[in-house]
């Protein structure tokens, strides 16, 4: 194949402007592993725009990018509302998934059972080779270093028994149902993922006093090691996700008091009316404190 001076320079130019720098072109990294940041909440709404290059921890070591990400549960509620569901709608960007109710991924009762019986595990480790050759395998259009790190989280997730009931009471087969399963708005946010920019979020909103299901819990932690922002708000303070895990990947956090059944207001709303809808919720609370 014979190269053109244009290209040649180009490059050379990037040889210089990308190796050892600290700057990094788009997708120039095809490599990543996820590390929880620790943090005050507080800093959580400082800290979550910025490109994870930015962030305390981010790093290359082999090869790989170590990407500082949230992994946190907020349980209560502030006494001032307005205050809180305005911390979580200003969460709330372009690449963000917020998630209001139980079940993220929707299976039908068929299409359940067809994973219950899906063989793609050797010796109690994922067959990664098993995985791409099954017919159930949908991402073999998306680019080969996506494919690779996303076989790569999964693998990581069951081989390591991150989840209790792992080759067990069929825990597993749950993890490949999920991770087969990604919808559409998740697999935009991935595709679309730069490993040196600012990385997806996902928010999510447990108002009740259960546990949320399995494969829920199972797509925030695959989420989670991708390198997604993912947190979670329990006004009731529902310990709704530990008793699946086996190790401790989540910071929490204490604000307020526990209530349940909380009603989510439109957090889509545009912002100025988010606001005077807020101001006007407080008048009419104080109005009824002073009765």
């Amino acid at each position: 194949m014979k190269e053109t001076i244009g290209y040649k320079a180009s490059k050379e130019l990037e040889e210089m402007l990308y190796k050892d720098s600290g700057i990094y072109k788009y997708k120039q990294i095809e490599k990543a592993a996820a590390i929880t940041l620790k943090s005050a909440h507080q800093e959580i709404e400082i800290l979550w725009n910025q490109d994870v290059k930015y962030r305390p921890g981010f790093a290359i070591d082999g090869g790989y990018a170590k990407i500082p990400v949230f992994f946190s549960k907020v349980n209560g509620i502030l006494d001032n509302r307005f205050n809180y569901w305005k911390h979580i709608k200003c969460l709330i960007t372009k690449n963000s998934i917020l998630v209001k109710k139980f079940h993220i991924i929707k299976l039908s009762f068929f299409r359940r059972l067809r994973f219950k019986f899906i063989n793609v595990f050797n010796n109690d480790n994922l067959d990664v080779g098993k995985l791409t050759k099954s017919k159930l395998y949908k991402y073999g259009t998306l680019q080969k270093s996506i494919q690779n790190h996303l076989i790569e989280k999964v693998k990581f997730i069951i081989d390591n028994r991150i989840f209790r009931g792992t080759f067990v009471n069929g825990t597993e087969n749950k993890i490949i149902s999920v991770f087969l399963n990604l919808p559409a708005n998740i697999l935009h946010l991935i595709h679309n993922f730069d490993f040196a920019g600012k990385n997806p979020k996902i928010i999510y909103i447990n108002v009740t006093n259960e546990m949320m299901p399995i494969e829920d819990a199972i797509t925030l932690v695959l989420l989670h090691y991708i390198g997604f922002d993912v947190i979670i708000f329990t006004p009731s303070g529902v310990n709704c996700i530990d008793q699946y895990l086996n190790v401790d990947l989540i910071n929490e956090y204490q604000i307020g008091n526990y209530e349940e059944n909380v009603k989510i207001p439109n957090l889509y709303l545009n912002k100025i009316f988010f606001i005077i809808g807020g101001k006007i919720w407080d008048w009419i609370f104080q109005k009824l404190l002073s009765m």
